[in-house]
């Protein structure tokens, strides 16, 4: 092996106070030597902190989407302003339409959107 470790222990755990050397008799049988990288361990509380952060930016892309799309048309149907939002974010993730509609619904609660009076399934730009 091209690195030995020192010390007691021979497992593939790595500790922190683990020491390797490297061995200068270390001939390779292939011309490309590939040294793997450790991976770094995550906690439970650090996945939880990014998964919180990674929808609450979802949140935001969903209704900067949705306000693009209705900046332009002024007023749609429900279901065509899911498909274009829907494909607006594709690049970067796949948004699931009960997102959508949450979002749709709080920005007609903070008043962006609001329903049609004729018709509920579509929505009118207010701005």
């Amino acid at each position: 092996a091209l690195l030995g470790k020192k010390g007691e222990g021979g497992g593939r755990e790595v500790g922190d106070t683990e020491q390797f050397g490297l061995n200068v008799k270390f001939r390779p049988v292939k011309r490309r030597l590939v040294v793997p990288s450790p991976s770094a361990k995550v906690s439970e509380e650090e996945k939880e902190a990014s998964h919180t952060n990674v929808v609450e930016d979802r949140k935001h892309s969903i209704e900067a989407a949705i306000v693009r799309v209705m900046k332009q048309a002024k007023a749609l149907e429900h279901q065509t302003l899911v498909v274009e939002v829907s494909k607006m974010l594709m690049p970067l993730f796949r948004p699931e339409p009960k997102q959508i509609k949450n979002r749709i619904e709080d920005l007609i609660a903070r008043e962006y959107l609001k329903r049609d009076d004729e018709s509920s399934n579509r929505y009118e730009y207010l701005a």
